[in-house]
């Protein structure tokens, strides 16, 4: 397995905002907005920042309250790339999130 890292002098610039949502008996919610697409972004720069992903097999292994990768996409919106018209998208929050949550 390869892991990533948050490294000043010799990595590539990545950018992630975070807004946190909710907080919880466990954990908090958040949402991310990222700016650029490194791999495994989101789950380094929250590792980075002391709060790691719980069920994140590689960069913190936690699956006491979830057994999974707890990385969800509630929106997606973007302008379609041919007819140039507004495109959105939506799914659910998953109900082992809001019973880990």
């Amino acid at each position: 397995m390869i892991t990533r890292e948050v490294n000043f002098e010799t990595g590539e610039s990545a950018v992630t905002h975070y807004e946190r949502l909710a907080v919880g008996r466990y954990y908090s919610l958040a949402e991310l907005h990222l700016e650029t697409g490194r791999t495994h972004q989101i789950r380094v720069h929250m590792k980075y920042i002391g709060h790691p992903l719980p069920g994140d097999y590689l960069y913190h292994p936690d699956y006491r309250r979830i057994q999974r990768q707890p990385l969800h996409s509630f929106q997606l919106e973007f302008t379609h790339p041919i007819t140039k018209e507004p495109m959105l998208f939506t799914a659910p929050v998953p109900e082992d999130f809001r019973i880990a949550f």
